[in-house]
């Protein structure tokens, strides 16, 4: 047994020796790579920056600026051959391949270009420049590209003439002159290749201490490539570099010999180590058991049991395992019945508003139906009585149609809730539906100068649904639309099928909203938004909530967008079965019933 344990920590010793080997290789390959992507980028940013400086002086000119200004196109082809020769003095280094000037609108007004003719795609990325804000287009914009010929270029684009902005200068130059070099900062022969393997640059020695011929054998001779990408997943550059490896290989041979040595020391220690492991594993399996069975005595339940062996405390493990699950599940009972009480708490106090509101709604109604009989009782009602009876009789029929339809919504909440509301499925224009809604509510908008707008386009699907149901749909979130807009407002109405397949019907206005901490509220029945305007509107709260139990009933959703003094917009959105008549009666009664076992039905 020792002997196997002795052959394992022998093999185990190798294969860290041999891993930590090849990651000194990969150590010094990737401090190459670090500092020759870091000497990219700082040479590229030094090149933006040299740039910016010397455009930015050549737009200071005034005839440079007054040329763009008058828009002459000769005067801009000259003063942009003038612009490259200055250029060319202030920075000898400078590559200049293309420069073009443009007018506010991105039409060409001028262009030079150097002898290499070498073509250049900038439609990208002046519609980039094009969708920007105004405010970021006044900023001078920095892009590094490829040619289509693959090679590097960088494009500067600056607006002339500040917020006036008179036009843009794109001045294009090839940052290849400001990559040379790089060589000598980590001795090494460094090429630079486009990313269509075309040599950029020639292979330039390091250190005058590099010395290609002191290399012995190819294995001492490393070579990496590192590819160079300032924008995800867009090749920009390849570099190649090639240098001297004999020392990380000389170290490699250092550690192999140590490393012999360090395992005849092991081999002869591993007999003690490994009486030593056996001996305290007992107790430490003990020690984790006890501290297991501390946090469960402390109410704790996740907690990480110790793990499991073949030995005789697996029986203690297995005792500490039955115990954790069981209080886990007390908790998750107690948890259940805290929920359970903060929703019977939330219930009585929705009936409570309930009451308090339906005692208004109901009353007022009949109030009037009482005190009205009661005047066409009276004796001394002798002139024009007949009038005078038409008027109540009048009033006496608006207070029961109102009382009539708060029942009437109280008693389909009712049929919703208890599972018995069916559905009656059938083919529906919903531009027919949306004109019968509006004009229903139609006398209700004039009396507040509320105009109220049918965007429905043309050529919209026949819908698969219960038509009086998306009626009441309608009326009850128009109805709240124009008790809700103040006098003078808007209502639209419009509907569309959206990209995922169901059909939308949207409904907005513009009228106080509702906060965002009330819109799930507002959606409960019985619930209104407790504030100082919708508090003098009348209403029992079961608007929203018969829309959203109508619409749950197709398969669909309601959802709700609002800002507080902006508006509000309603969306009903009806799932796909609705736009086809192949077994649509079936899929949506479906979703009916399920709906109806999920609030605790019987089916």
């Amino acid at each position: 047994m020792l002997l196997f344990m002795g052959l394992i920590f022998l093999g185990v010793h190798f294969y860290i020796i041999s891993r930590y080997t090849t990651l000194i290789q990969e150590s010094e390959s990737n401090l190459k790579s670090s500092v020759i992507q870091s000497l990219v980028r700082e040479r590229l940013v030094a090149h933006h920056y040299q740039e910016a400086l010397i455009i930015e002086k050549v737009a200071s000119d005034p005839l440079f600026r007054n040329a763009f200004i008058t828009e002459d196109r000769q005067d801009v082809q000259r003063q942009l051959k003038a612009a490259v020769s200055k250029s060319a003095i202030l920075m000898s280094r400078l590559d200049i391949l293309e420069m073009r000037a443009l007018d506010s609108d991105y039409n060409l007004l001028g262009v030079w270009r150097s002898d290499r003719q070498e073509p250049i795609l900038t439609g990208e990325i002046l519609s980039l420049q094009k969708r920007m804000p105004r405010a970021e287009r006044l900023k001078i914009q920095s892009h590094f590209i490829t040619s289509e010929a693959g090679n590097p270029v960088h494009i500067l684009i600056l607006p002339i003439g500040a917020v006036r902005n008179y036009g843009f200068l794109v001045f294009m130059t090839s940052p290849l002159a400001s990559l040379e070099g790089m060589g000598e900062f980590i001795n090494a022969e460094v090429e630079v290749f486009s990313p269509t393997g075309e040599k950029l640059i020639a292979s330039n020695p390091g250190a005058a201490d590099y010395d290609p011929q002191a290399v012995d054998t190819a294995s001492e001779m490393a070579t990496i490539e590192i590819p160079i990408s300032l924008v995800e997943g867009e090749r920009f550059l390849n570099i190649v570099a090639r240098y001297n490896n004999k020392a990380a290989l000389d170290q490699q041979n250092n550690l192999h010999s140590f490393s012999i040595l360090t395992a005849l020391l092991g081999a002869l220690v591993s007999f003690y180590i490994v009486s030593y492991i056996l001996n305290i594993s007992m107790f430490h399996r003990i020690r984790e058991i006890s501290h297991t069975m501390a946090k469960i005595v402390r109410g704790r339940t996740n907690v990480r049991l110790p793990a499991a062996q073949d030995d005789e405390l697996s029986m203690i493990r297995e005792q500490l395992a039955r115990v954790v699950a069981h209080e886990a599940e007390k908790n998750r009972l107690h948890n259940e019945l805290v929920i359970a009480r903060k929703e019977a708490e939330i219930s009585n106090m929705a009936k409570s508003e309930f009451l308090a509101n339906m005692s208004h709604e109901l009353r007022t109604p009949l109030n009037a139906i009482i005190g009205f009989s009661e005047l066409m009782t009276c004796d001394y009602m002798t002139t024009d009585i007949e009038g005078k009876y038409k008027e109540y009789a009048h009033d006496i029929r608006d207070s029961g149609v109102h009382l009539l339809n708060i029942i009437n919504d109280i008693l389909d909440l009712s049929k919703i809730e208890s599972g018995s509301m069916v559905l009656t499925v059938e083919e529906a224009d919903i531009q027919e539906i949306v004109e019968r809604s509006v004009r229903l509510v139609t006398v209700a908008a004039e009396s507040k100068n509320i105009s109220i707008a049918n965007n429905l386009p043309d050529g919209l699907p026949v819908i698969f649904v219960d038509s009086r149901m998306v009626q009441q749909m309608l009326i009850n979130i128009l109805t709240n639309a124009v008790k809700f807009t103040p006098d003078g407002g808007n209502i639209v109405v419009n509907a569309g099928v959206e990209d995922d397949g169901t059909f939308r019907v949207a409904v907005s206005d513009n009228g106080v909203g509702i906060e965002e901490d009330y819109l799930e509220n507002v959606l409960a029945p019985f619930s209104q938004v407790d504030g100082s305007y919708t508090r003098e509107q009348e209403g029992t709260g079961l608007g929203l909530a018969l829309v959203k139990a109508f619409i749950e009933l197709h398969g669909g959703k309601l959802s709700l967008e609002s800002a507080w003094g902006v508006g509000t917009t309603v969306f009903l959105d009806f799932p796909e079965s609705c736009l086809s008549p192949n077994d649509n009666n079936a899929e949506v009664e479906a979703e009916a019933a399920d709906l109806h076992l999920a609030r605790g039905g019987v089916k």
